[in-house]
């Protein structure tokens, strides 16, 4: 950029977005649906039979009927959502609250019934947000590229 520019936070703001599925170990979960994208909050809301098929597909664990999961059984796995009609690789931690990561023994499970068709940050934590840069009125999603520098990386 050769001009001034200004951040502006996204923080408690919330744009939609329409997921078509969300692939889990294999098994391919039909969403369907426009949900809010919700800045303001960790938890994913969806129906019970969406909610049902995305429990059962999380790896094996016993502790899932308490709404935990161990971190190792999800550490290294990722899932497909495709947004748009596009499909973006995502870690699996994105059904996890922020405390879910190397050094915890068990993760908390962020998905719950409600159908309110909310996804909070919690999953979209790991999609890459990108403006229009020519008018400014659209923002865009970029899959997750992970990094670890701040400095910014290409999508």
């Amino acid at each position: 950029m050769t001009e001034d520019y200004t951040w502006t936070s996204i923080k408690d703001k919330n744009f939609v977005g329409h997921i078509d599925f969300v692939n889990i170990n294999g098994t391919e979960i039909k969403i369907n649906e426009t949900v809010t994208f919700d800045t303001g909050n960790y938890g994913i809301f969806v129906t019970q039979e969406v909610y049902n098929a995305i429990i059962g597909s999380l790896p094996d664990d016993s502790l899932k009927k308490n709404h935990l999961i161990s971190y190792d059984s999800i550490k290294d796995k990722s899932v497909t959502v495709g947004i748009y009609g596009k499909n973006y690789s995502v870690p699996l931690k994105a059904f996890f609250g922020p405390e879910c990561d190397p050094g915890v023994k068990y993760c908390a499970i962020t998905v719950y019934v409600n159908r309110a068709g909310n996804w909070g940050s919690s999953f979209h934590r790991f999609l890459n947000l990108a403006l229009n840069y020519d008018n400014g009125s659209y923002i865009g999603i970029a899959g997750w590229k992970p990094s670890n520098t701040n400095d910014i990386v290409a999508f």
